[in-house]
């Protein structure tokens, strides 16, 4: 069942992609969802680990297309005069306090593609450990922040 729901969730982040179904397209896009469906689920095996969500955690994917459009607007407008004034930088910040298990890891999870994926940032490093910190690169700071929501 895990097998078929990778399956179907990639083949229709394929076909969200394409202009025309030709058959050729729909072939190459099943054989690469096969073999990403295969990579996950051998990944999954490996790491020995469940993930368990909290619904809450939607309002950040929710934030991520505001961040990327202000972000990408201040990319594009003040980068110059923000390397010249601090450069850009490696931020350490603090571990929340999210428990460890499989919640924890969901945390991290979508928390860490959060993170990642509007222009301004991206993660380095969130291991868990509380000994050591959470590991931002960033360039800008937009609206919404979304460490300040992923890590609070």
């Amino acid at each position: 069942m895990r097998v078929l729901a990778w399956w179907v969730v990639l083949m229709a982040c394929w076909l969200a992609t394409l202009a025309t179904l030709a058959p050729v397209e729909l072939a190459v896009g099943a054989v690469g969802a096969v073999i990403a469906t295969g990579t996950a689920v051998a990944a999954h095996r490996a790491l020995r680990r469940r993930w368990s969500f909290d619904p809450r955690w939607l309002r950040w994917l929710a934030l991520v297309p505001l961040a990327a459009l202000t972000e990408s607007a201040l990319l594009l407008t003040l980068v110059r005069r923000e390397r010249r004034e601090r450069g850009p930088g490696l931020r350490r910040l603090e571990q929340p306090e999210i428990g460890s298990g499989a919640r924890a890891d969901g945390h991290r999870a979508v928390g860490g593609a959060v993170l990642s994926a509007a222009p301004g940032s991206y993660l380095v490093d969130w291991s868990g450990d509380a000994q050591r910190p959470v590991l931002l690169h960033t360039v800008v700071r937009g609206w919404p922040r979304l460490d300040e929501e992923v890590l609070s």
